[in-house]
């Protein structure tokens, strides 16, 4: 395994691929985004990791996870979004 396979996980949300580097994941530690890329309940790093969610939503809620801020997602993803940019509560 190659340290490429365990610095990035790869993520498809309803068709969407997603490259998220491991160091975002750990920023948010035992959330649902940690867990469903864990080893444990996601053994093979190369296989994408498949979530049936809103694409759109789960792009807004990694800029949120990159830059700190929900006020450029806010403006792309008003209202309803809003609680789904919470990584930690959110239900992947």
């Amino acid at each position: 395994m190659t340290s490429l396979h365990t610095s990035i996980k790869l993520f498809n949300v309803c068709g969407r691929h997603f490259e998220v580097s491991r160091d975002l994941i750990e920023q948010q530690p035992d959330s649902m985004l940690e867990k469903a890329a864990s080893e444990t309940w996601h053994p093979d790093p190369e296989k994408a990791i498949l979530i049936d969610r809103s694409g759109d939503i789960f792009a807004q809620a990694m800029e949120y996870l990159r830059y700190g801020s929900a006020s450029s997602s806010q403006r792309a993803c008003p209202k309803r979004c809003s609680s789904a940019i919470s990584i930690n509560t959110a239900r992947f």
